[in-house]
């Protein structure tokens, strides 16, 4: 019907999507399965969590609930025990989307977002100077950084020609990523831990 990374939501004869940070309504004939008008805009700057699920709900009213704003808040890396005191933070803030620390606790791997349309790459921080240093490179998605048990590599997932991979690279900069395992156009590509052996990545 439409080209739009989003959710989706009838009511009132109109169909409502989320098209680049704008909340749309058009006219939607439900028996023909047809648009009968143009796409209007509703919202601007609507928020989302992340690409697909734009924050808006309609009623079969036609009441509308929609957040705008910020598409995604500012956080901070901060130290905590186990009681729950906070015992100091890692860097600035920034829009950190997944973060992986190191075995010896010395560096922390994160996602940061940037850009418009939104991009996402692998960063190191160094806990004790807490000064950021880009790891990934490529224009498409890097994400979910995990660190190989000896702390020299790290597997993450990466987008590469429009399909889902799970690659790794070293940390110390010798050599190019290299991809572990690829997908198809319907695949996922989390990976989530390394075993202690080297041997085996869960994803």
């Amino acid at each position: 019907l439409v080209e739009a990374e989003s959710s989706v939501a009838f009511a009132s004869g109109h169909l409502l999507f989320n098209r680049d940070g704008t909340l749309m309504a058009q006219p939607f004939d439900a028996e023909s399965r047809q648009f009968t008008g143009e796409a209007f805009p509703l919202v601007s700057q609507i928020a989302n969590e992340g690409s697909r699920y734009a924050s808006f709900s309609v009623s079969d009213t036609g009441l509308l609930v929609a957040a705008s704003g910020v598409v995604r808040p500012t956080t901070r890396l901060v130290w905590m025990d186990r009681v729950g005191r906070q015992l100091g933070t890692v860097g600035d803030p920034a829009m950190y989307l997944n973060l992986a620390l190191s075995h010896d606790d010395g560096r922390v791997a994160v996602t940061f977002a940037s850009g418009t349309p939104e991009n996402r790459d692998v960063w190191i921080l160094d806990v004790r100077q807490a000064t950021p240093a880009r790891f990934t490179f490529d224009p498409s998605l890097d994400d979910s950084p995990v660190w190989s048990p000896d702390d020299r590599t790290i597997v993450f997932q990466a987008s590469r020609e429009g399909f889902p991979q799970l690659r790794q690279k070293r940390i110390d900069g010798t050599g190019n990523e290299e991809p572990l395992l690829a997908f198809g156009s319907g695949g996922a590509s989390f990976p989530m831990g390394w075993s202690p052996d080297g041997q085996y990545v869960a994803f």
